[in-house]
């Protein structure tokens, strides 16, 4: 035994066999370690994840109640936002139904998507809703210049001064997103009434810039171009009666120098003027004669002249027939006359008076006249309305009244 320790090959053997044991028990504690090791780590992850029958009660009804008052919370965000969408939308709806201005909103695709009623008014739709530009405004046609700018209208086809049909300017707007443009046009309504309108054509951009559509304000000019057209008129009838005017103070003044009619100035008949009627005779004036108002019950013709080539025509008997007419039209119960020819007066029914029984005449003119003393004018009366007459017209017989 002893040899055979004492034999190098033996030991040599022995050794290497107790280092190989040795290795062998050391690879088994390591992967023994090294299972414990990931037993320990997969049971650590799982315990991150517990299950949820684990977890306690009061935690659910935390969470639950927490779920609760964010529901409620968006709730009322949300019954907020939708209030004041409803506000804004009755607000907008109140200005544009008691605007007396039409507004037609437009889409994109060129079809109306709002109206108010002013605009169903002025256009004569009952409804327009969904109607084109090209259905409403048809043939209407722009007939006036840009007043935003001052300048000359820039149209829809590119030409200044040059106009085109409204329809093609709010379809400039739709399609390029142009500026506002402000025109007025011819319109004629679908029962065929013809209108002047205004027109502001603008468009209408959405948050990001981009655009939504284009808004139309429309506003009835007939009116204001009735009172422009009236204007012009009236300086035409200015014009006429300027004419009428002097040809009437030639007569009266020929007629006044043969001791005929009583002087008038230029300024008197002026002041007058829309007492005068006069019959025209192409376009010259041949006669005239003023019906003067005292009161709503008297009147007087004074100054009736006739040109003296139209004698034994009876324009004069014409002419105050006709402003018989006119008194009794105007509801004038009495008519009178101061003058040199009572014969011509009483074949249209007057009645000789006396001068001093005409009070308000008397007042107003005969106490200022120079001639009042040796007056030899004789005033007669005609009876329009009868039972218009409260006081009738005194005799010769009355007292006279002094004109001194």
């Amino acid at each position: 035994m002893v040899r055979l320790l004492a034999n190098p090959l033996i030991l040599r053997a022995l050794l290497l066999l107790f280092a190989t044991a040795s290795a062998f028990v050391l690879a088994i504690w390591g992967m023994r370690a090294l299972r414990r090791n990931i037993v320990a780590e997969s049971d650590l992850g799982s315990g991150a994840a517990p299950k949820l029958e684990a977890l306690p009660l009061h935690l659910y009804n935390t969470v639950i109640q927490q779920l609760k008052q964010q529901k409620h919370e968006l709730q009322v965000q949300t019954l907020a936002e939708q209030r004041r969408a409803r506000t804004t939308e009755n607000f907008s709806q109140a200005v544009l139904s008691n605007l007396s201005s039409g507004v037609l909103v437009f889409g994109l695709n060129g079809l109306v998507r709002q109206a108010n009623p002013a605009a169903k008014e002025i256009l004569g739709f009952h409804s327009p809703a969904g109607m084109s530009a090209e259905d409403i405004f048809r043939g209407a046609v722009v007939c006036s210049r840009d007043s935003s700018s001052g300048s000359p209208a820039v149209y829809a086809d590119g030409l200044r001064d040059a106009p085109g049909r409204l329809t093609e300017e709010i379809n400039a707007v739709l399609r390029e997103g142009s500026h506002c443009r402000q025109i007025e046009a011819d319109y004629t309504t679908p029962i065929g009434r013809k209108l002047r309108i205004a027109v502001t054509v603008s468009p209408v951009p959405a948050v990001d810039g981009s655009l939504l559509g284009a808004a139309c304000l429309i506003s009835d000019r007939s009116e204001f171009e009735s009172i422009r057209h009236q204007q012009q008129l009236h300086g035409e009838i200015s014009a006429e009666m300027a004419l009428e005017l002097r040809t009437s103070l030639a007569t009266i003044a020929g007629y006044a120098q043969q001791a005929l009619l009583l002087p008038r100035t230029e300024d008197e008949i002026q002041k007058n003027i829309s007492h005068f009627l006069v019959h025209e005779d192409k376009k010259r004036v041949v006669s005239c004669v003023a019906l003067e108002n005292y009161g709503t019950d008297l009147a007087e013709i004074r100054s009736l002249a006739v040109d003296p080539e139209l004698r034994g025509r009876r324009a004069g008997t014409k002419l105050l027939e006709f402003a018989l007419a006119e008194a009794r039209r105007s509801g004038i119960a009495r008519v009178f006359a101061v003058t040199h020819a009572p014969e011509f007066f009483v074949r249209q029914g007057f009645e000789p008076t006396s001068r001093h029984t005409l009070t308000e005449k008397v007042e107003r003119d005969c106490r200022a006249c120079p001639k009042r003393r040796s007056c030899q004018l004789i005033a007669v009366v005609a009876t329009l309305i009868p039972e218009r007459i409260a006081l009738p017209i005194l005799g010769d017989s009355a007292t006279p009244i002094s004109a001194a």
